[in-house]
């Protein structure tokens, strides 16, 4: 196989888990996303081999060649290929750790205040098989849409989703049933009449 299509390739892979879910909330097959979700690890780690391979035959190439003006023309776009396809990879690989890195701990006082209004309640979520900050915003995106929704946050570092929300406009049950129109399965919800401290 080419040194490029090696190269693209892995970009793809290393893509598929995150960019996957995204790509089938928006066509509406938002159950697929779980698959992407399961097998994240499999997709980055084969983007990664793919992506070492392509670099060990290019440098075997670079070294064994003696270059005319069309091979070092090929080989400077292998390289730009190279460059793309691992900048690609090392972004979708550190979308897996930064939440996890830097993840923020939200108080009642970063909460907005027009979430805690009265009669809102706060529903901590437990969601399991998130893997990246694309699930976090496909989950989000999915509770949002709800009428009756006040502030909804996700976090796949801590695994759960907390809304804000209106009991006399939207149910719970339709809440946690819009979660698993995006292929994730929520888990016993906690719900509490004022607000918590959110992670």
């Amino acid at each position: 196989m080419k040194i490029t299509k090696l190269g693209i390739l892995s970009a793809i892979l290393a893509s598929s888990c995150c960019a996957g879910p995204l790509i089938l909330g928006a066509l509406g097959l938002g159950v697929g996303s779980a698959f992407f979700s399961q097998f994240h690890w499999v997709f980055l780690i084969g983007g990664a081999v793919l992506l070492l391979w392509a670099w060990i035959r290019y440098g075997f190439k670079k070294g064994s060649c003696s270059c005319e003006d069309k091979k070092e023309e090929s080989s400077r776009i292998e390289l730009i290929t190279l460059l793309l396809a691992t900048g690609v990879f090392l972004f979708f690989l550190s979308m897996s750790f930064v939440p996890y890195v830097f993840g923020q701990k939200v108080s009642d006082k970063s909460l907005p205040a027009a979430a805690l209004s009265q009669g809102s309640l706060v529903a901590k979520i437990p969601i399991e098989g998130m893997s990246c900050a694309s699930c976090e915003m496909e989950i989000s995106h999915a509770v949002k849409q709800l009428k009756g929704i006040k502030w909804v946050k996700v976090s796949f570092a801590s695994k759960e989703a907390t809304v804000i929300y209106d009991p006399k406009e939207v149910e719970l049950e339709k809440i946690l049933s819009s979660i698993r129109q995006t292929g994730y399965e929520p888990g016993k919800p906690i719900v509490y009449s004022r607000p918590v401290e959110v992670h």
